[in-house]
């Protein structure tokens, strides 16, 4: 199954695919649901209507071309230049955090001056480590459906290789599951590996 790049999802939403807008949506929530337990002030009323106008934001932003693909890479438009978006989970949670401040400032609780990232109540006491969990999260949507259905269950909801075979209805044997849960937990270090080295997060 080939690997979903973040520029195969902005071409694809920029011409109407319904599908894969959902599919980038799912994404990005996952990481946003990450984000959101680093940041634990966060009411889930607000955490809902930050989410909701930021995946909008950026929506728009494909729609009109103020993000896009081209060669297979994404790049944003700002101020009539151009950027390179190395990972659009990163680009989303900048549009996050900065809704966040919004709501912060309408609510009270962010001085009308605060306007650098230094005033931005941090995701967790180390930013490189909130990215780094992004990464992870990102990498994870990222896997096929149901080798992230393994590892979930195997590492998130601590079931044991007897219990995930009995929840997938015995499809396959013990050793094959035993097997499969190695391959996918590798392709999932290999690509977590391969974007901390690209990002510079290593």
């Amino acid at each position: 199954m080939r690997l979903v790049r973040d520029s195969d999802y902005v071409a694809a939403v920029r011409h109407g695919d319904r599908k894969m807008l959902m599919d980038m949506y799912e994404r990005l929530r996952a990481c946003f649901n990450a984000w959101k337990r680093l940041c634990r002030d966060v009411a889930e009323e607000d955490a809902s209507d930050v989410f909701q106008d930021s995946f909008v934001i950026l929506w728009e932003n494909i729609e009109h071309g103020a993000l896009y693909s081209e060669d297979g890479q994404v790049y944003a438009c700002r101020a009539g230049k151009r950027y390179d978006v190395q990972d659009l989970s990163a680009y989303f949670m900048r549009i996050v955090k900065n809704k966040y401040r919004e709501m912060l400032r309408r609510n009270g609780k962010l001085p009308i001056f605060a306007a650098d990232e230094d005033n931005m109540p941090d995701t967790s006491a180390d930013d490189v480590s909130a990215s780094r969990h992004l990464v992870v999260c990102s990498s994870i949507m990222d896997l096929p459906a149901r080798c992230r259905q393994i590892l979930t269950m195997f590492y998130y909801d601590e079931m044991s290789l007897e219990e995930i075979l009995e929840a997938l209805g015995h499809d396959g044997s013990y050793n094959g599951l035993k097997t499969r849960k190695h391959k996918c937990m590798q392709s999932l270090k290999d690509r977590v590996t391969w974007l901390f080295r690209e990002l510079g997060l290593d």
